[in-house]
């Protein structure tokens, strides 16, 4: 596949050099050859060179810093010649922040509006969330270029969205480096803040042995001997990451049950606890139709490890936080793909005539 990246910024900073690191790290993984980014300045000028792109690529990319996030969607959307609706998810989740005066409401307006049937890929907060758009197996997608935004968005749905449109044999290779990825970055939070955490459990011992680099470790892991806990009753799992994270002398202790099956319709779930000077907290992650243990598994820890980079969120979050099963279904199922919404000679004379305005 011939992919293309480019990148809008006004001024590179340090934040924007790390989401770049982190999309094109993820992008490389499925498409070795990929090229890096093409860096512009003005919208203009990027809107000309996409128009150039979409003659030939096959998977366009686009970038984008915070302060000219919303008003290039809305002038990419018009490009494309778009229209553009409502997100029902994006817009609950941000209904508080409105309702509270967290947000205004023109950045609740901007902020929920996306090229209709676009597949949203969401960030943690759900401002300035990412979007893709697929028609004839041409695909454009649209993400914060900032960290921490950028890499909720890879880690959260770009791995799963590119893993499903490249050569299967690819896929490995890409989601071992988001593993690797993934401890290393919640490590290296963690180290910042001199903190350390403590994981028990078969599952997680065997996976931080795959995937973790010997540094990240040393650094502000404690790893348990590996034990199954394949019978813990919720308050026992919770007794549990209390006793490890006293034990270990640690300020997070996190211990994950074997994989179990609900009794009365057969779908699997791993419950986690997460132990903190201010309580514990407990997920139960579900399994996606037809996915595998191992894959399960490293998904879930994924997932749990990614909630360990927010550690100061922790406290906030409610005493069990129930991931659902079948995400990535459930999100295609809600946003699906709008055909004939990228079509490369239809838009290039429309983008040209922005340009000229």
């Amino acid at each position: 596949m011939d992919v293309k990246l480019f990148s809008l910024c006004k001024q590179e900073l340090s934040e924007t050099q790390e989401g770049k690191k982190y999309i094109l790290e993820c992008v490389k993984s499925f498409f070795p050859d990929c090229e890096g980014f093409s860096a512009f300045t003005s919208q203009k000028r990027m809107l000309l060179a996409i128009s150039q792109s979409l003659r030939a690529a096959d998977v366009v990319i686009v970038a984008v810093q915070g302060n000219m996030y919303n008003a290039t969607k809305r002038l990419l959307s018009a490009a494309l010649d778009l229209k553009t609706a409502k997100s029902a998810e994006v817009a609950n989740a941000l209904k508080p922040l409105l309702e509270t005066g967290k947000i205004k409401q023109n950045v609740f307006d901007v902020n929920i509006r996306f090229p209709a049937g676009a597949e949203i890929l969401p960030t943690e907060s759900f401002l300035n969330c990412g979007f893709a758009l697929t028609s004839g197996g041409q695909h454009i997608i649209y993400l914060p270029i900032d960290a921490p935004r950028a890499d909720e968005v890879v880690f959260g749905s770009l791995y799963d969205y590119l893993a499903d449109i490249c050569e299967e044999n690819r896929n490995e290779i890409a989601f071992g480096r988001r593993h690797a990825s993934i401890i290393k970055r919640t490590a290296e939070k963690l180290d910042a803040e001199t903190m350390k955490a403590a994981f028990s459990g078969e599952a997680i011992t065997k996976h931080l042995e795959k995937f973790a680099h010997k540094k990240s470790a040393d650094w502000c892991f404690v790893i348990d001997e590996a034990k199954q806990y394949s019978s813990l009753k919720k308050e026992e799992l919770i007794d549990t990451a209390r006793k490890l994270r006293d034990d270990k002398f640690v300020q997070l202790g996190v211990v994950f049950a074997d994989i179990a099956v609900d009794e009365e319709n057969g779908e699997r779930f791993i419950d986690v606890a997460i132990a903190d000077e201010s309580g514990t907290s407990t997920m139960r992650v579900f399994a996606e139709e037809g996915e595998s243990d191992e894959k399960f598994t490293a998904d879930c820890i994924d997932k749990v490890l990614l909630t360990l980079y927010n550690f100061d969120k922790l406290s906030a979050v409610k005493e069990e936080d129930v991931v659902t099963k079948g995400d990535k279904a459930l999100r295609k199922y809600l946003f699906k793909i709008a055909a004939g919404a990228v079509g490369a000679s239809a838009v290039v004379s429309i983008i040209i005539a922005l340009i000229m305005k």
